[in-house]
């Protein structure tokens, strides 16, 4: 065979598998239903919105009409080479289908593409869109944590990432940000705001009220506790702390009494004055409770207000179970609950240790199970059947609905209380004077001074006044005596040892 009778040969079969890819009369088919590729050629073309895409095929001899255009034939040439790739794309396809593994084919991301996407199934985001497209790539810068650091308080948001606020130093701002992605074995110093007075003295304890939270690793607030009758201040962070926005509180001269974030919302509560111009408003103290998404700083203040009762120095606490929650409020004695549901919506609710005439802590170990620690006729009678002056542990297994006596807690001024999560039983008790206290079998023995809680039992420097799970597992507690430190533990409350930072 010559060469020419090989063009001939090959001619002929392309003409044939030409035809055989011949589209029948109808719509030009596309692969997610738009117009055909004429129609958005049209419309680069003139700018103008394409005709109909249905036509009859024409024969192929003779300038063929394409929607007011002309196209003539291609040289015999162009034609065959057309169909040569046509032909090589088709061999190419069979090639790739045909092997022993599946092929994934990923399409590549264009700019100007002619027709939408098809739609996919969508989620609600964990923050809207427009903030996470703020977040920056990288992490705020770092440095060593300085000398003499003091921790004040302290936030995981996984066993890995976590957060420790305290003070360096000895005048002006000495607020120093610590922060931890492997669990608390290295720490370093990273961007903070500067909070004049955090000093005070140089003396650890003389300045202001330090406190932050994170709900996750991008989304945190800092803020102050009064001190000296100085207002809170509330700073937050929606980009892991690289910046940080001061943020104005609602009511004059507010005190931020407690913050906590969970299931996508932060609870924030405040002691204020009435504001001039509120019905009933005569300058007197009022309890607020106020909302937002975690990504923003959308604060809602709630309808409810729980009543602030007539002690020196009112305080509440959060605890927060996802979308659920639970608010003790105290001034002397516990005088006010709330209850919160969907993470938005707070009513009333009647808190444990209302009648115990003191005051009392609470703890969650899941949505329903909760555990509380009353202390029993401080400033009145105990509960009936309990003795005064006796701290003792309340249980609940129906969300706080009802709660039950357990048993007597060997300390005498509980400041905290965290029970494991999914794990009701372990329950630990950080203690003004006793240090912490576990327990494992769900308050009937209690472990003063195991071992391994040596290292925190009382004495100088271990005036324990913060105690959390992070974990089934991993914990941490605040001791703010003459020697604040960081305790933490890994094995579920067992052994707790001092962090090195």
């Amino acid at each position: 065979m010559n060469d020419d009778e090989l063009v001939q040969r090959l001619r002929r079969t392309l003409h044939e598998q030409a035809d055989a890819f011949r589209p029948r009369p109808g719509r030009l088919p596309t692969p997610d239903g738009a117009a055909a590729d004429d129609d958005n050629l049209y419309r680069r073309d003139t700018g103008s919105e394409p005709r109909t895409a249905e036509y009859t095929l024409l024969p192929p001899t003779g300038p063929v009409p394409i929607f007011g255009r002309t196209s003539r034939r291609w040289p015999p040439l162009v034609a065959l080479g057309a169909a040569v790739a046509a032909a090589a794309a088709v061999v190419a396809a069979v090639l790739v289908t045909s092997g022993r593994h599946p092929v994934t084919f990923k399409p590549l991301a264009t700019q100007g593409t002619s027709a939408p996407a098809a739609p996919r199934p969508t989620m609600a985001p964990t923050i809207p869109p427009a903030t996470a497209a703020t977040v920056p790539a990288t992490r705020p810068p770092s440095a060593p944590v300085p000398a003499g650091f003091a921790p004040a308080s302290v936030t995981f948001v996984s066993p890995g990432d976590g957060w420790v606020l305290g003070r360096a130093g000895t005048s002006g701002s000495c607020a120093v940000l610590a922060r931890t992605t492997d669990g608390g074995d290295h720490w370093s110093a990273v961007n903070a705001p500067s909070i004049a007075g955090s000093c005070g003295s140089g003396q650890p304890g003389t300045g202001l009220g330090l406190a932050l939270r994170f709900a996750d690793p991008r989304d945190g607030w800092i803020y102050t506790t009064s001190a000296g009758g100085a207002p809170s201040r509330l700073w937050s962070t929606h980009d892991g702390g690289a910046t940080w926005t001061e943020t104005t509180l609602p009511l004059p001269g507010a005190t931020i009494a407690s913050l906590e974030a969970s299931g996508g919302y932060v609870q924030m509560v405040v002691y204020g004055t009435c504001t001039s111009g509120t019905t009933g408003c005569q300058g007197q103290a009022v309890e607020q409770i106020l909302t937002s998404p975690v990504a923003s700083d959308e604060w809602v203040p709630s309808p409810l207000q729980p009543p602030v009762g007539a002690g020196p120095v009112p305080s509440s606490q959060l605890t927060l179970w996802g979308t659920d929650g639970w608010l003790v409020g105290t001034d002397r004695t516990v005088v006010s609950g709330a209850e919160l549901s969907g993470g938005t919506q707070w009513s009333a609710w009647t808190p444990p240790c209302s009648s115990a005439h003191g005051t009392g802590v609470l703890a969650a170990a899941s949505a329903n199970d909760l555990a509380a620690v009353c202390a029993e006729g401080v400033w009145g009678a105990p509960d009936p059947g309990l003795p005064t002056n006796e701290d003792w542990l309340f249980r609940s297994s129906d969300a706080g609905a009802t709660f039950s006596p357990v048993a007597v807690v060997p300390g005498h001024q509980p400041q905290s209380v965290t029970a494991a999560p999914g794990q009701p039983l372990t329950i630990v008790v950080a203690d003004a004077q006793r240090g912490l206290l576990a327990s494992f079998d769900g308050g009937a023995t209690w472990i003063p001074e195991a071992p391994g809680l040596s290292a925190a039992a009382p004495g100088p420097g271990h005036d324990f006044t913060y105690v959390g799970f992070t974990s089934a597992s991993q914990g941490v507690a605040i001791s703010s005596g003459p020697i604040p430190a960081l305790y933490m533990t890994r094995d579920g409350g067992h052994n707790w040892t001092p962090v090195s930072f």
